[in-house]
């Protein structure tokens, strides 16, 4: 990673992860925007998890753009799935045919999965969708991140 990397905040414009037993009302729920330049590589959002992305410029790598992400759910989230397990599937939008499955993975799991040939000036939404039983009936827990990397 760049030694120009550092910690972004995020511009929340609206909570977006969220813990929802099935019974609970949907909710139309806005991302929070990343903007990565070369001087801002990374960036780390918490909200029932904490998700990081950093980013690799092609021009600093010699392969193409590139995100690398990671989620781990809050402690607090963990501990009321039960059986320890939980089904996760990532997506991009922008990006056909990116996706990143686990059909059985432990609550603590550190899930990661890197996006490549991302295209600057081009605004992505990471999706992630994690599904697990709890001692109340199904859950699911929902991210997303919207992205852009500037050059």
């Amino acid at each position: 990673m760049s030694s120009r990397t550092r910690t972004s905040t995020l511009t929340a414009l609206g909570a977006l992860a969220a813990v929802l037993l099935l019974a609970a009302p949907a909710t139309a729920q806005v991302p929070p925007v990343v903007t990565f330049t070369p001087g801002n590589q990374s960036a780390t959002y918490k909200k029932h998890g904490t998700w990081t992305g950093d980013v690799v410029y092609a021009s600093d790598s010699g392969f193409s753009n590139r995100m690398f992400w990671t989620l781990v759910l809050d402690p607090s989230v963990q501990a009321i799935i039960t059986n320890n397990t939980m089904s996760c599937v990532a997506s991009a939008d922008g990006i056909p045919g990116y996706h990143d499955r686990h059909p059985a993975v432990p609550a603590d799991y550190k899930w990661h999965s890197t996006i490549k040939d991302l295209a600057l000036d081009t605004p992505y939404t990471w999706r992630a969708h994690c599904a697990f039983g709890t001692a109340e009936g199904p859950g699911e827990v929902k991210f997303a991140v919207s992205f852009v990397m500037r050059p």
